[in-house]
């Protein structure tokens, strides 16, 4: 089968770190009518290599080839002109523009004549990109105040309305729903059918069996293997990624429980918006749980548990004292620590210091007068690099350098280097790979047993049921389902979520 896309040779180095080290003879193909699931660990190099791909990153060495020709794209609009899409793992929409305005960007000359916008044939071209993916929204709306699920099919859509040959996807079926994922995972079996050639990068091994027909697998920048998937297992994908068995310390993760201790928060009768009720005793060393569909509220519940969002109505006591009036930095402040869902936008400074990040939650400790010295936190950034194997030159790297899943691990690493009370994790291990999940996994089971008080919203029920103590299921807004351990298995809480 003649080859659509081929890359070979690929290098590319940030400083000392080598995030493509390809040999000059390693090549990678896609055939047209075919998906290549694309796996490793945080910084193995997959961001890069799909960056490299659009034109974002610039090569170092290597040779990319579509249909048989030199292949040098100059930017994301370029290679999309050449006919390359991609769905970022980070979303790219600008906040200030339109619904309409981000789906046809790049496109604005379908719409305009003589520099006159033409609103009706603008919005029929958004209509019928969104219906591509399923997707009935307000087109006239601002994108900055969208949900991410909505944000990643406007990403979709507008890749898909492109007509690309090949189409990238880094890491998007984990901030979507199940019917959300659903339409990503039709919408590329359609794709390929149609004759175009995929590229699918996910830390989701079942995703790769299912829906990948080829799987190439990265490490520390170096291609070690490609496989069909029918030949190979989730286990040997995960054991090629990280050079280790891990079903060991995962089952360690289950090791006995002690009694949990104090009531550090309680909550009675909190209104997030637009959910009912909230009312929870969450005890020192205890793993709660949150889960259900998008939309169910258990995201407004982290968000107003932790400050971010104003309740309308309730009341919550972090050890005695009544923090309920408190914004986000109070609660931080008063001992609640919290990750959000949407790292990039919410939880990091991006063009700041790994050193910069951590040391954000540990201002009061680091500065004086509102000043920080140059060297203050930079031993403790180092301790959460090591213990979090974040994969970075040093502590002065940028986070915007870093992979998506480094990147999480900065911002846990921020708050699990502070000594609070209380976390609120929103989706903690979102992006990160089967290895690095592991860490955090054992990291959480460390903070609990030295009495942290922890509340966990995932998107992920195996996730939830192995961390949790208790795990508390929303539907529209409110808990209907609370489950102690031993708990149910994962068809009985999706059951509950229904």
């Amino acid at each position: 089968m003649a080859h659509l896309f081929e890359m070979r040779g690929l290098r590319k180095s940030y400083d000392v770190v080598k995030a493509l080290a390809w040999d000059d003879a390693t090549t990678v193909t896609v055939a047209p009518g075919r998906v290549l699931g694309l796996a490793g660990e945080n910084g193995a190099g997959k961001s890069t290599l799909l960056g490299a791909i659009v034109g974002s990153v610039a090569l170092d060495a290597g040779e990319l080839r579509l249909d048989g020709a030199s292949y040098e794209p100059h930017g994301p609009f370029d290679a999309l002109s050449k006919g390359v899409a991609m769905i970022p793992q980070e979303t790219l929409l600008s906040p200030t523009l339109t619904v309409a305005e981000n789906v046809l960007l790049g496109r604005e000359a379908e719409y305009t004549r003589f520099g006159v916008i033409n609103g009706r044939r603008r919005d029929r071209l958004a209509r019928e990109a969104l219906g591509l993916v399923e997707l009935d929204i307000d087109l006239r709306g601002m994108c900055g105040s969208l949900v991410i699920e909505h944000k990643k099919m406007i990403e979709l859509a507008r890749a898909l309305a492109a007509r690309p040959r090949v189409l990238l996807v880094d890491e998007t079926s984990n901030v979507l729903s199940r019917d959300g994922a659903q339409i990503l995972f039709d919408r590329i079996a359609s794709f390929a059918a149609a004759g175009g050639a995929v590229v699918f990068v996910t830390h989701r091994l079942d995703e790769i069996s299912t829906y990948c027909d080829e799987v190439t697998v990265l490490k520390d920048g170096k291609v070690v293997a490609t496989h069909p998937t029918g030949e190979v297992s989730e286990s040997d994908i995960a054991h090629l990624m990280v050079g280790r068995e891990l079903e060991g310390e995962i089952s360690h993760l289950e090791a006995a429980r002690s009694e949990p201790g104090e009531v550090v928060l309680s909550v009675r009768a909190l209104r997030p918006a637009g959910c009912a009720e909230f009312s929870l005793d969450l005890r020192a060393g205890e793993i709660v749980g949150i889960g259900g569909l998008v939309g169910c509220g258990a995201d407004a519940v982290a968000r107003t548990l932790a400050g971010a969002l104003p309740a309308a109505a309730g009341r919550i006591v972090l050890s005695g004292t009544d923090v309920t009036g408190l914004g986000l930095p109070g609660r931080i402040a008063a001992g609640i620590a919290y990750v959000p869902k949407d790292r990039d936008d919410e939880g990091l400074l991006l063009g700041a210091s790994i050193r910069d990040n951590i040391a954000l939650g540990s201002l009061d400790r680091y500065s004086r007068a509102g000043f920080m010295a140059l060297s203050a936190g930079s031993a403790a950034a180092e301790e959460q690099i090591s213990d979090l194997s974040i994969k970075a030159g040093s502590h002065r790297t940028l986070v915007s350098q870093l992979s998506g899943g480094n990147r999480q691990k900065v911002l846990l690493g921020r708050w699990l280097h502070r000594d609070v009370p209380v976390l609120v994790l929103n989706n903690p291990t979102r992006g990160v790979d089967v290895g690095a999940k592991t860490e955090i996994y054992r990291l959480l089971e460390h903070a609990r047993a030295a009495g942290k008080a922890i509340v966990i919203v995932s998107d992920e029920l195996p996730e939830l049921l192995r961390l949790s103590d208790r795990v508390l299921i929303m539907r529209h807004g409110a808990v209907t389902t609370e489950e102690h351990r031993p708990l149910p298995t994962e068809q009985q809480l999706i059951g509950a979520m229904l």
